[in-house]
């Protein structure tokens, strides 16, 4: 080691981190503007996180700091390692997940808030956490800073409200894509990025070698046979829908096929007689099933595929499952490539690479390995793998590490359990690992000597993660699984050469020294507040800040005023509100009652009200076209409320803005939340202390006020009275 932090900065305890100067040389300049850190893992993002507070707090100690991670495990991993180096003297740390209930989410002032975006974003949106005081916010894995995901809100907000902003993003890996930097540079204001890898001068010394291990296994060829088969049948729907003179080429990724199968599904709903539209979509949807199933069988063999196809059959079998379905699995082709596939698993060979990682399993070990994680891609593999190796090893004590949400008869590990698994890894009760794609994002597990690929993906981001497990503290080995000839080997190639397209790209942004301002790319105004006097404002509930339509107007140049809204979502102006809501939205008003209330209560507060749905799939939402078409007509004719409609995020707060400098700029007419409200009538005003009552919603306050005719009788009425209304007895 060259040397052990001691002194700078103050808030770090003495030799509990090796100095680096890389690390120091990035944080400086990250606690001055907002800075990008892309960093292979392994190279210290957590440590770069927590200089950056410590030069940050000695700028600002009366100040606080919100550190965000993507998942509670993440969370708690960094509130661990922060309360371990950090010298915390006056300052709180606190953990903020969606664990925790909001009564023990109680912000103290001088405080570092570890948490998780969407915990933090729900505690922005009820005011109990207030931004204006933290002077720091740090974003793990910030790649995710795209769409709707809460970074995307919080960040908004955060420069928005804070008296001295400042952000830190920190990621392993970005998409070489500039216009996706941009967004993300844009979003967060970015000034510098900052990048790494083990080539970089100053980080090499610091680097051990990582030796990969390729292992290419052949197919049987009762699965080649297989595969054969079912190339053969999606071939045919491929030239069906080539015949009807739908589609000219072959869509090259699921990506691309999905996107033709939801744009055939709005065309459909458009024109449901088009007899060719019709039949189309039906054979896209085969060909998507087939897709999937080829590859299940191209990365974990016949067991992969034929767990596939038993979900396949299930749904088969349910009411009202599609004709094309049942059609596809009585084909002669798929029930003969069922067959093959039977015939190998059932003579135990429905994997064959799980011979070869127990071999190398019990090689590493043997050889002194201390741990050694395994990645796979599907979640069934993993407990193929688990009870493989349970089975058929003394030597191995393997673990799961899988995601939360429930799969088939597969109810997920909850955080607690997730925590607990990798604390048994990193404590050497398990010495192996095997991890869905939960386990690639920011494990600090410094004792894997090894890891291995069971499968592959294309994407360079996990590629790298992955790799980044092993090598930390000595030098690790990267095995690498693949099926020769299939997808598997295919996206093995091309995350490798994403790779290396991501770091030539990263390099071209970034200067020599491994930073680069960024004013060539974007050029960015001053961070602090300031007020415009021809600037236009919009009061939005806090309920939209989650949306996309908030990211847009920000970048729009519109202030947004967060209030507590009881009546609409966009206030331009004290005449002009609007409810804003998505075609699935509004659908679901119908169902549920609430669109004339909300309706009936903007005509009663404002001027202007107005109606404002987003969104292509009006009538695609499984709500019947006569009931949305009525809905609409009653909306414009019956209450003379007009509606606009947008077809996208962007082109809402287009709208938005270009009402509110019409009502501002033009009209002159101020924001503000009407406090007056129309008198309601005598009955309205009953319906309203009758429906206050607990458990008593309108439609049931209506059926009461009906059989007793007033709000006391209504409260005088006997038990037997009372039963008798529909809803009560």
């Amino acid at each position: 080691m060259s040397g052990r932090i001691t002194t700078l900065p103050s808030l770090i305890k003495p030799n509990t981190i090796e100095y680096r100067k890389y690390q120091v040389s990035i944080a400086k300049h990250a606690s001055q503007v907002n800075t990008l850190v892309v960093l292979p893992t392994g190279l210290g993002k957590s440590i770069i996180a927590a200089l950056t507070i410590a030069y940050r707090l000695e700028r600002f100690p009366e100040s606080s700091v919100l550190f965000l991670a993507p998942t509670r495990p993440l969370a708690l991993q960094h509130y661990s390692f922060l309360k371990k180096i950090m010298l915390l003297n006056d300052y709180t740390l606190q953990i903020w997940t969606g664990s925790i209930p909001p009564s023990k989410r109680v912000f103290k002032k001088k405080s570092i808030v570890v948490g998780t975006p969407q915990a933090l974003l729900n505690d922005v949106i009820a005011q109990r956490i207030p931004l204006q005081e933290f002077s720091l916010l740090i974003l793990d894995e910030v790649h995710r800073c795209v769409g709707n995901y809460p970074y995307t809100q919080l960040s908004s907000l955060y420069l928005q409200l804070s008296h001295y902003p400042l952000i830190l993003g920190l990621t392993a890996s970005i998409k070489p894509e500039r216009e996706r930097l941009e967004r993300i540079c844009e979003l967060l204001k970015i000034r510098n990025i900052e990048y790494r890898d083990e080539e970089s001068p100053d980080v090499s010394p610091y680097v051990h070698k990582v030796h990969f291990i390729l292992k290419p296994i052949d197919l049987p060829y009762p699965l080649k046979e297989c595969r054969r088969l079912l190339l053969s049948l999606m071939q045919e729907h491929l030239n069906k829908v080539y015949k009807l003179g739908v589609i000219s080429s072959k869509p090259r990724t699921y990506r691309e096929l999905e996107a033709l199968i939801n744009l055939l599904r709005k065309k459909v709903a458009l024109n449901p007689s088009d007899r060719n539209l019709s039949d189309a979509l039906k054979s896209l949807a085969s060909i998507r099933r087939i897709s999937i199933a080829i590859e299940r069988l191209d990365f974990g063999g016949a067991s992969l595929f034929l767990n596939f196809m038993q979900t396949l059959f299930v749904k088969s079998e349910r009411p009202g499952t599609p004709k094309a379905l049942k059609m596809l699995l009585r084909d002669q082709r798929m029930i003969d490539a069922i067959q093959l596939a039977k015939i190998i698993d059932s003579g135990g060979g429905g994997n064959p690479k799980l011979p070869v990682l127990l071999n190398i399993l019990e090689t590493e070990l043997k050889k002194g390995s201390k741990g050694v994680i395994v990645f796979t891609s599907f979640r069934y593999t993993s407990a193929e793998i688990l009870n493989y190796l349970q089975k058929n090893s003394e030597v191995i004590k393997p673990i799961r590490l899988i995601g939360q949400s429930k799969r088939q008869n597969d109810k997920g590990f909850s955080q607690k359990k997730q925590w607990e698994a990798v604390s048994s890894f990193k404590s050497g009760f398990r010495n192996v690992l095997i991890a869905t794609q939960v386990g690639e994002e920011g494990l600090d597990i410094t004792s894997t000597d090894a890891v291995v690929f069971f499968d592959n993906t294309s994407s360079a981001i996990r590629f790298i993660q992955r790799k980044g497990r092993t090598g930390r503290i000595k030098t690790g080995k990267v095995y690498i699984l693949y099926y020769r000839n299939t997808r598997d080997e295919s996206y093995l190639w091309a995350a490798m050469r994403k790779e290396k397209k991501l770091k030539k790209f990263l390099r071209e942004i970034s200067s020599a020294g491994g930073s680069s301002t960024y004013p060539s790319l974007l050029e960015f105004t001053s961070l602090h507040k300031k007020e415009f006097s021809s600037e236009v404002k919009i009061i939005i509930d806090y309920r939209e800040l989650k949306s996309q339509v908030a990211s847009e107007l920000k970048k729009l140049g519109v202030a947004l005023i967060p209030t507590n809204l009881s009546i609409g979502d966009y206030i331009i102006s004290e005449k002009v509100c609007i409810e804003r809501k998505t075609a699935g939205d509004f659908s679901k008003s119908i169902v549920d009652n609430r669109l004339f209330d909300q309706i009936r209560a903007l005509k009663s507060a404002y001027e202007s009200p107005i109606l404002l749905i987003e969104g292509e799939s009006l009538y695609l939402t499984g709500v019947d076209a006569k009931a949305v078409r009525g809905a609409l007509i009653t909306i414009a004719v019956d209450y003379g409320l007009p509606i606009l409609w947008s077809r996208s995020a962007i082109e809402t707060a287009l709208l938005l803005k270009r009402m509110a400098i019409r009502e501002q700029r033009e009209k002159g007419v101020r924001v503000r939340i009407r406090a007056e409200k129309k008198p309601p009538t005598l009955y309205e005003q009953q319906l309203y202390l009758v429906s206050g009552l607990p458990g008593i919603e309108r439609k049931l306050a209506e059926r009461l006020l009906r059989k007793f005719s007033t709000p006391q009788k209504v409260f005088t009425a006997s038990q037997q009275e009372l039963v008798e209304v529909e809803g009560i007895g």
